[in-house]
């Protein structure tokens, strides 16, 4: 339809359903003739010279919207008059007859007029048009400049009697119903993207359970192709590797076939009639017709793949993702059509479940890169493995086992998944998958990371250059002739240009683990559509040709500023891939980003001042860092200078920095030596070390001695950041450093030797996240996602007491895992952390713990408070605060002399409490009775209860009481993992039962005697049959008793002299969680 446009706002998918939906409503007869008739009147009689006020102006009233007086030609609409108090809908930017609304020119970018003005006035919705065209963007996609739908209704107006499709389509999209607010405050076209949203998840989700079985396939066909009789572990993980680059491949060529980046030239005949699409369509038909059988043996699906469309992109784009020069199973070995026919179609089409034919063509178009990274991120920790015996995998609680059927009693459930002798399988290791502490991150949390990093970097610049160009502007507003103003115009465009090229495109923004390179590609996108804001805020015509071209500038950031790092080399593959896709053009090669892309433990390296050589200044350089890395910048510049417009610029770039590689190929030597030498022992001769170290000669590096130093440099995967990047650290560090880091619990002996001063908490994320702010510059931004214990348990002190030694603002968002959670498959509570490296004393901000019911999510980061936190009244954990209420309940709670843990008996006595240490609970239920829980009808006491001890009933009622009180709750969700009651939070909060009054005494005696028999009256009995048995468990419902709880808190508030507010404060905690459907019960189960 040259008519329509969904130009990526909508899923392709989606909005060809939702369309159809609609015609079979009671949208369109008589309704839409009127409003056909009434505009096609306006039309015939408009002149060009009043077309904004005769014909576009009544366009939005035929189609019933709402405005208050025009400015300029930006109309702000709404659903009801303006005086009604509704909150605007939308926001549409208005150019005259004719006008290009694709322009890139500045000064007549219109789509960023358009997004520009729907932001200024808090709208999420902006309309472009030039009264034939119109378009809707969106101002929160990650592109709000290139994608958005449009409809083009001047062959209707012009020449057409009656709607035709063409005016249906705009009559749906343009219509004020579709921006009606409904009852929960979303628009109508809102609730449509998100159904569009998810439409393309659907698809993400359906690709992702293709994906394992597609590789698979894939490696079968190389196995048969090769026909070894034994595979070795080093086979069979370059048939892995080069199984996921012709994955990786088939990627980029739907991708780019789908986004009009290939064919290059579009009339490319011979490309069209051997694309990528053609040939999997000729897969699903040889399939649905039976004949698979007649071509398995043959060659010529591999030789159109591999010979005429690889040939063809290495040929035009380069990149090196299609050079098979060093990948020896692509370059040596085919897959026959057998084989490949079925991948083909597997990846472009969807099976009938009736008929098992493949019917549904999978729209790539509707496929972000996210999607792309999300669906075959989780493919990159696998090995390949053989079956040498008759095996079966097993799935338990979400643990995949391979299992040797020798031995074992085969179920009927074991059927489906036996592992014959010769088959393939793909794990971590031969016997079990493992978790590897890798989530894909969620777009909203990137998002949110993104914009409070790059985000924050960019406003900081934008501040920068607007104090440089001050005097400018100010001579531009009393500039009185036309000349004189294009001049001042002139020379701030320039200043303007120049700045984004000296401050802008020098930032750098490293992930160092980076998997897919997800935030690294939002973080491209960040950057981009800044500098087109800043190079469209003066929004004069310039006589310059000064790019705004959203593409234009993607490319160019990510050719400059994004870097990353990964222990994997299919990551960086990846990562690489996504970068590309967001940033090829069809006219130019892929850009070069070898340099910045690179593969390693970035945990485990070392640098120049660790390198020592006893009472010598320069034993590995002979001179300065600065200096030695002289000449090595000057190859850095030749390569940044040479560019990638073509495959023969992107062959010198490749050139030059071999040589860049050649010239600190000996320091890197000295580096791994000193490292490994750690690793294996230490350095046991300190002058034949330095003689080894003050060497020129890289012979003396290659000896048989020195050969298991290199080994233990390869196995660990020595990354060497200063000598990895040195045209960054020679400018003092990184700008920003954001990421996801897997949380792995990892063996201290590792990383002993690498002088981390988070090394005793024991996990990688703690290790990246020092290392990244370690090596960020001052000034620069980091955010990073992590567990919440990361900041409220005692093994991570060492953490903690890093990053309050780094001089840094540190902003901490905690978010539960109840009612929802932030990784919908990883059951985890999560922190966000941000901030900025100032160089001056530390500074924490926090949020509360955050709860969020599913259909919260979208706005879920929107309204995010903070409030100015101490660190160090609970060692081992940053309060959960974001008001200064908390702060005020707390130094109130701490002045009052002793632990509550006073009280406790260490020595079996005849009164106790029990309560549980780990629960995701809404309440502290504290009993101080033994509970039914039975097991195969033995009472005992559930694994998660601990029992305590006191020498009377007035001490454990007093407790017992404290522990149910919503005061307890909060300070234990303030201080604690959320999840686990520790001695920590018990001993930390202050309660003397000695200076109690008796009246206050009373209360809380009678009280806990209320509570404790309300529990009993409202509990109720479960029975639980598990293979082990039965458990009988007394359950218990203290929401339906909160209105004693709450009279606790009140005697309570007496004791400590809290205001009103604050015990306002307490009793209403998190209350909408804790009374509601989800709060459920409170139990005993194990």
């Amino acid at each position: 339809m040259s008519f329509f446009d969904n130009h990526y706002l909508f899923s392709e998918t989606y909005i060809k359903e939702y369309i159809e939906q609609q015609k079979h409503k009671d949208i369109t007869g008589q309704d839409i003739l009127n409003k056909y008739k009434t505009i096609k009147e306006w039309h015939d009689e408009c002149s060009d010279t009043n077309w904004f006020t005769d014909f576009i102006r009544p366009v939005l009233d035929t189609m019933g919207f709402k405005y208050p007086p025009v400015k300029d030609n930006i109309i702000i609409l709404y659903t009801n008059p303006p005086a009604s108090g509704d909150r605007p809908v939308a926001v549409l930017y208005a150019v005259s007859k004719g006008f290009d609304l694709d322009s890139k020119k500045k000064g007549k970018y219109y789509a960023f007029n358009a997004v520009k003005a729907a932001k200024e006035n808090g709208v999420e919705w902006a309309m472009l048009t030039n009264g034939y065209k119109w378009r809707v963007y969106n101002t929160r996609n990650v592109s709000p400049y290139e994608n958005y739908l449009e409809v083009d209704i001047e062959n209707s107006v012009n020449n057409m009697e009656s709607p035709d499709e063409a005016f249906t389509l705009f009559n749906l999209f343009f219509n004020v119903r579709t921006y009606y607010r409904e009852d929960d405050g979303e628009l109508v076209i809102e609730k449509i993207k998100e159904k569009s949203d998810k439409k393309a998840e659907q698809i993400e989700d359906f690709l992702r359970g293709k994906a394992e079985e597609i590789l698979k396939d894939l490696c079968y066909g190389f196995k048969e192709n090769m026909g070894y009789e034994k595979y070795d572990r080093t086979t069979c993980r370059m048939i892995y590797q080069d199984a996921i680059t012709l994955l990786f491949r088939m990627l980029f060529f739907g991708y780019a076939e789908s986004r009009g980046l290939l064919p290059c030239n579009q009339e490319d005949v011979d490309y069209r009639n051997n694309s990528f699409f053609k040939l999997c369509e000729e897969a699903k038909d040889v399939l649905n017709q039976g004949k698979a059988h007649e071509i398995k043996n043959g060659f010529d699906f591999w030789d159109r793949l591999d010979e005429h469309l690889r040939i063809y992109v290495d040929r035009t784009y380069n990149g090196g993702l299609f050079d098979n020069s060093d990948k020896p199973i692509l370059r040596e070995y085919r897959i026959a059509n057998g084989w490949l026919i079925k991948c083909l179609a597997e990846i472009a089409y969807k099976k009938d479940r009736k008929t098992n034919s493949y019917i549904e063509k999978i729209e790539y178009k509707d496929l972000s890169v996210r999607n792309l990274g999300s669906i075959y991120e989780g493919l990159l920790e696998f090995n390949l493995f053989i079956a040498d015996e008759r095996m079966v995998k097993r799935i338990s609680k979400g643990k995949v086992q391979y299992l040797k059927t020798r031995g074992l009693t085969l179920r009927k459930s074991d059927e489906p998944n036996i592992i014959e002798p010769g088959d393939i399988y793909l794990s971590q290791d031969a016997t079990e998958r493992k978790d590897t502490g890798s989530y894909y991150t969620p777009e909203d949390v990137v998002e949110y990371i993104v914009s409070n990093t790059v985000g924050r970097k960019l406003e900081e610049l934008k501040n920068e250059l607007k104090e440089l160009l001050k005097t400018d502007f100010d001579a531009l507003a009393y500039e009185p002739t036309d000349s004189g103003k294009k001049r001042i115009q002139r020379r701030i465009d320039e200043e303007t240009v120049k700045f984004i090229e000296d401050k802008v495109l020098s930032l750098s923004v490293i992930d160092s683990a980076m998997g897919s390179g997800h935030f690294l590609v939002n973080a491209a996108y960040r950057l981009a559509n800044g500098i087109v804001d800043i190079l469209c805020e003066n929004n004069w015509e310039s006589d310059e040709d000064i790019y705004v071209d959203i593409g234009h500038w993607k490319r160019r950031v990510v050719e400059n500023c994004i870097y990353g790092i990964d222990i994997n080399p299919l990551a960086v593959m990846l990562a690489k891939l996504s970068l590309w896709l967001i940033s090829a053009s069809n006219d130019k090669a892929l850009s070069f980003i070898d340099h910045h892309l690179k593969v390693g433990n970035s945990i485990i390296g070392t640098d120049r001042h660790h390198v020592k050589v006893k009472n010598e200044k320069y034993p590995i350089f002979e001179v300065s860092y600065e200096n030695y890395m002289d000449s090595v910048m000057k190859k850095y510049k030749e390569l940044k200078k040479t560019g990638s417009a073509t495959r023969e610029d992107v062959k010198k770039q490749q050139e030059i920095h071999d040589e860049i590689n050649q010239m600190l190929e000996l320091v890197k030597k000295k580096y791994d030596c000193y490292l490994a030498s750690l690793y294996a022992g230490g350095i046991q001769d300190e002058i034949k070390f330095s003689n080894i170290l003050r060497s020129k000669n890289m012979n003396d590096f290659q000896t048989e001695e020195m050969e298991p130093l290199w080994k233990i440099a390869e196995e660990k995967k020595f990354f060497h950041w200063e000598l990895e990047f040195p045209e960054v650290f020679l400018k003092g560090g990184f700008d920003i450093a954001i990421g996801n880091p897997p949380y792995v619990d990892v063996s201290v002996n590792n990383y002993e030797r690498l002088y981390l001063r988070s090394q005793k908490s024991n996990n990688l994320y703690c290790y990246m996240i020092e290392k990244g702010i370690t090596n960020i510059k001052i000034d620069g931004f980091f955010g990073y996602i992590v567990p919440l214990s990361s900041i409220c348990t005692d093994r991570m002190i060492s953490f903690q007491e890093f990053l309050k030694n780094q001089g840094i603002d540190l902003k901490v968002t905690n978010f539960g895992r109840r009612p929802s959670r932030i990784f919908t498959s990883a059951d985890i509570a999560t922190t966000i952390m941000f901030g900025k490296k100032t160089g001056k004393s530390f500074k924490l901000f926090t949020s509360k713990y955050i709860k969020f019911y599913k259909e919260e999510r979208k706005k879920l980061f929107n309204y995010i408070d903070f409030a100015e936190g101490t660190p160090s009244i609970v060692k081992g954990s940053f309060p959960k605060f974001d008001n200064y209420l908390a702060n005020e309940i707390v130094k109130k709670i701490m002045i009052k002399g002793k632990p509550i843990s006073h009280y406790f008996i260490y020595s079996k006595m005849d009164f106790f409490l029990i309560y549980k240490n780990a629960s995701d609970r809404y309440y502290n239920t504290t009993l101080n009775f033994i509970p039914i829980y039975r097991k195969n009808g033995v009472d005992v006491l559930s694994s998660t209860s601990v029992m305590r001890y006191f020498k009377d009933a007035i001490d454990r009622d007093i407790v017992c009481a404290i522990f149910n009180s919503n005061l307890f709750y909060w300070f234990y969700m303030a201080y604690s993992d959320c999840y686990h009651l520790v001695p920590r939070e018990i001993n930390m909060f202050k309660f003397d039962i000695d200076l109690l009054n008796d009246s206050i005494k009373k209360k809380l005696l009678d009280l806990c005697v209320r509570l404790m028999d309300d529990y009993i009256q409202k509990s109720k009995i479960n029975i639980i049959n598990y293979t082990s048995g039965t458990v009988e468990q007394q359950q218990f419902y203290p929401k339906y008793s909160k209105h004693i709880i709450d009279d606790i808190d009140k005697v309570l508030a007496e004791y400590y002299g809290f205001t009103e507010e604050e015990l306002d404060f307490i009793i209403n905690y998190d209350i909408r969680f804790r009374m509601g459907d989800d709060e459920g019960e409170e139990s005993n189960e194990e």
